[in-house]
């Protein structure tokens, strides 16, 4: 089996005027990708990007050989806005991580998984090859709890793009996002029994840089993300090795979106 490991980069929780994310969260995952030779997709939100560059974070992970992708430039929702707009936001985060890096950017995440077929069109216009923003129709999502609608209108306007399109997994049986905190909140040793079940030979993984940071408090949040993001707050670096070490224990190979198209 493959799993690609993708990572967002953002403010804290997307919108905070706060990094820890990025400067807890992120080295401790890059170490670990180091220890354990993983290559990964990062998809870095234009917000993100001066903080990542001042701290030399965006040229450890160009230098680690991981997949610099794009995670839009605001991270707000674009669904409302008009296409040509949406278009310029979309083709100047794909510009500045170019720069940034020197390297070729061709994925795209929409920011909190907010997709629509204007959308999808601007990310074909900018030059994106591939994109993962797409939830599972049948499971739990962000994106679903955010009224996007996976409709054959949407469906049709990826496949007519030709952008090789990632959607987000979910874990089977209990139909949650493939992601580390949800892993969290049913339970690793519930997630080991149900891994066997999975008839996949390729499945995408996420989490946020911030999901690895230990004391979540220091960030505002409401009573719902309190009770999703603070739980287990200080075994969560244990959790994410333990991943690792569990899918490598089934032989799992780590690739990235890029190397996948």
């Amino acid at each position: 089996m493959k799993i690609a490991i993708t990572v967002d980069i953002e403010k804290d929780l997307g919108f905070m005027d706060s990094y820890y994310g990025l400067d807890e969260g992120l080295p401790f995952i890059l170490d670990t990708f180091r220890r354990y030779d993983i290559k990964a997709t990062f998809f870095v939100n234009g917000g993100a990007v001066d903080h990542l560059t001042d701290g030399g974070l965006l040229k450890e992970m160009t230098k680690g050989s991981h997949e610099i992708a794009s995670h839009g430039y605001r991270h707000t929702d674009y669904r409302g806005w008009d296409y040509e707009k949406i278009k310029e936001e979309i083709c100047i985060s794909k510009k500045i991580l170019e720069q940034k890096t020197g390297a070729r950017v061709t994925g795209y995440r929409a920011p909190q998984f907010l997709l629509d077929p204007k959308i999808v069109e601007a990310v074909k216009e900018c030059g994106f090859k591939h994109d993962s923003s797409l939830p599972d129709i049948s499971g739990i999502s962000a994106a679903k709890m955010r009224k996007v609608k996976v409709d054959q209108c949407l469906l049709d306007a990826i496949r007519l793009s030709g952008i090789r399109e990632f959607p987000i997994d979910s874990i089977p049986v209990v139909k949650v996002p493939h992601g580390i905190l949800w892993i969290n909140f049913i339970s690793f040793p519930l997630y080991r029994a149900i891994f066997h079940y999975t008839t996949k030979n390729f499945m995408i993984f996420y989490l946020h840089a911030f999901d690895l940071v230990k004391n979540k408090s220091r960030v505002k949040m409401n009573f719902k993300r309190k009770v999703f993001y603070q739980k287990n707050g200080n075994g969560i670096y244990d959790l994410f090795q333990k991943l690792i070490a569990f899918w490598i224990s089934r032989g799992v190979k780590f690739v990235k979106l890029e190397d996948e198209i």
